[in-house]
């Protein structure tokens, strides 16, 4: 089950991690602690993998990559700063 946040997705690499005998168990805190004896090695492999559950997999289409192109000149030149462009994900 792939994880659903960044947090989630961190405490289950973490879990790996002490599954896998890289780290120890009593380093770890709250979540990723009760995960180790709680999920098999592949669950939280697939909840440390890349993507997250809902995350964009599709590119936007045309209309909405010029809108957030023009949000992001605006943005740059209302604050002056830099924004990475959120076009592709």
């Amino acid at each position: 089950m792939p994880a659903k946040s960044k947090s989630q997705q961190m405490a289950g690499g973490a879990a790996l991690a002490a599954k896998r005998g890289e780290k120890k168990k009593r380093e770890l805190k709250g979540a990723s602690k009760k995960m180790v004896d709680s999920m098999s090695e592949k669950e939280l492999h697939d909840m440390a993998a890349d993507k997250r559950k809902g995350s964009r997999s599709t590119p936007l289409n045309p209309e909405a990559q010029v809108l957030c192109r023009l949000v992001i000149w605006w943005r740059t030149k209302t604050w002056g700063t830099a924004i990475v462009s959120i076009v592709n994900p």
